[in-house]
């Protein structure tokens, strides 16, 4: 994870290529760094388990488990919140460098 005009951004590769999304989750955000990318180009948010697509953003699931023990009140909060996408930022690899555009 690197930090950019205050932004924190995840870098990892994905078949081969160097992907850069926000590590915010949009749902509730909670850093996503600790969520795992999945085969099918998912990146999965670690506290809700919604995915978005590592190449453009999108949402795939949208708070997919709460955690148990959570509040009923707190669940349909959780729940209720508009579906947003991943920030997903464009990069170029030139010479060993990564080019991110923000």
């Amino acid at each position: 994870m690197i930090e950019i005009f205050d932004s924190q951004i995840l870098l990892f590769r994905y078949q081969g290529n160097i992907k850069a999304v926000n590590n915010i989750c949009p749902h509730m955000n909670m850093p996503i760094d600790a969520g795992q990318v999945t085969e099918d180009g998912s990146i999965l948010c670690p506290f809700h388990d919604s995915a978005f697509c590592v190449t453009t953003g999108e949402v795939r699931r949208w708070v997919g488990s709460v955690r148990e023990g959570t509040p009923k009140a707190l669940e349909d909060l959780m729940k209720g919140l508009k579906r947003s996408p991943l920030r997903v930022y464009e990069t170029d690899e030139v010479d060993g460098h990564i080019w991110i555009a923000h």
